[in-house]
């Protein structure tokens, strides 16, 4: 049986009761340790809170990292922890929560959480006699991530994306790959964060220095200059329009025509009323991937502005589309007349409709259930010339009573 220690890196102790002894007849009678597990916290937490909830929860890591770099230890690792919902991987694999600096998507964490998880990987492989990281992108190799073993997001697209640059980097250190640094190009000084450039089209890179690429054969469009630092891959691009899917570290000759920062399309400002060309929302500023595709064109009103690929929030004011997310500058024109009041809509018993987006109230004061907000309703009776609606098509019954402006037909 192997003699098991913990790492030195560690700041917090709070062991955990849910685990299991590493040694396991069936599983890992053996008790070796020989892969580690990735996963992240969904929220910026901190080596003493995420202790704390491995108390109660029935869930544990063996180690955690919060934002600041600290290191918790919760389960030893002699000890299985309950990570992964996975008995074949987690009483094999030493498992490690790390914090997310920010509760979105990407769902990123901190440089110094990502370099204490580099180091901490370094030294689980080192006490382990693990020779090297092996990442495969499936569970075959002793590199994996919580998603493979069940329906969930972790560790994260900000975290996947950086698997094959912690192997390497681990594998740098444990002396399995050549450590020789090639010619760090210099950025030229043209480009700055906050410009628009032409991407040519290729690959797109997890780190400034990463050996391996995050996505290849990407297409040519506009990004925007979010970072610029000196390595390999000196550029960080978020692509502006539906034309590339560029999100990563770029080389200085993918990209040209740096342009001006200052914005070449109209500004709109929270509260305008503008017309939605149609395509893709998003849910949230920098989302790498849409909530919904293919959505037609129609009036919307601006709700949020921020930075971002995606800088302005919609929410669709007529039944003409249903966007309602975040959307590219491109995506939106002609804020539409305020003076210009849209066509009031008639109602009848009987008619088919729905609420919409903006409706959270009845008109009793209560607040409108979501499931009847995606619910097909239909006008059964009036109230004081409001209309009560059923989700009965026979009209019977009363599911609530609206205002006729929160309502439209369907």
């Amino acid at each position: 049986m192997p003699t098991y220690t913990n790492s030195s890196l560690v700041n917090h102790t709070h062991i955990s009761p849910m685990q299991n002894p590493r040694v396991n007849s069936y599983y890992n009678p053996t008790g070796k340790i020989d892969k580690i597990t990735i996963h992240h916290m969904a929220g910026n937490l901190s080596v003493e809170t995420c202790g704390n909830v491995f108390q109660t929860r029935q869930a544990s890591s063996n180690y955690g990292i919060g934002s600041d770099g600290r290191v918790g230890l919760y389960v030893e690792e002699s000890g299985r922890s309950w990570a992964s919902g996975s008995p074949e991987n987690d009483y094999r694999a030493v498992t490690i929560e790390v914090a997310n600096c920010q509760n979105l998507d990407p769902w990123p964490v901190s440089n110094a959480a990502y370099e204490k998880l580099i180091l901490l990987c370094v030294d689980i492989c080192k006490r382990n006699g693990i020779k090297k990281l092996n990442y495969t992108g499936d569970k075959s190799g002793n590199l994996t991530m919580h998603c493979w073993f069940q329906a969930t997001g972790c560790p994260g697209p900000y975290l996947k994306a950086r698997f094959q640059d912690i192997a390497n980097r681990v594998n740098a250190k444990l002396g399995q790959s050549d450590p020789t640094p090639t010619p760090t190009p210099t950025p030229s000084g043209k480009i700055k964060v906050g410009d628009v450039v032409n991407f040519l089209g290729g690959n797109h890179y997890y780190s400034t220095d990463a050996a391996s690429p995050a996505s290849t054969n990407l297409k040519a469009g506009k990004a925007k200059v979010t970072v610029v630092a000196s390595g390999k891959h000196p550029y960080h691009l978020i692509h502006t329009d539906s034309a590339t899917s560029v999100y990563g570290w770029v080389d200085a000759s993918q990209i040209k025509e740096a342009q001006s920062s200052t914005p070449t399309t109209k500004e709109y400002n929270v509260g305008d009323v503008v017309q939605f060309k149609g395509g893709n929302h998003y849910s949230s500023a920098n989302a790498t991937s849409p909530a919904s595709t293919g959505l037609p064109a129609g009036p919307a009103k601006v709700t949020v502005k921020a930075s971002g690929a995606h800088p302005y929030h919609l929410v669709h004011t007529t039944s003409a589309t249903s966007v309602y997310g975040w959307v590219n500058a491109s995506q939106i024109e002609g804020a539409a007349t305020p003076s210009q009041p849209s066509k009031t809509e008639t109602f009848k018993k009987g008619d088919k409709v729905k609420l919409k987006a903006s409706a959270t109230k009845w008109v009793t004061g209560e607040t409108i259930p979501s499931w009847v907000k995606n619910s097909q309703l239909y006008i059964c009776n009036w109230s004081d010339n409001n209309p009560c609606v059923t989700i009965n098509s026979n009209l019977s019954g009363i599911t609530g009573v609206v205002k006729q402006s929160d309502i439209y037909h369907n």
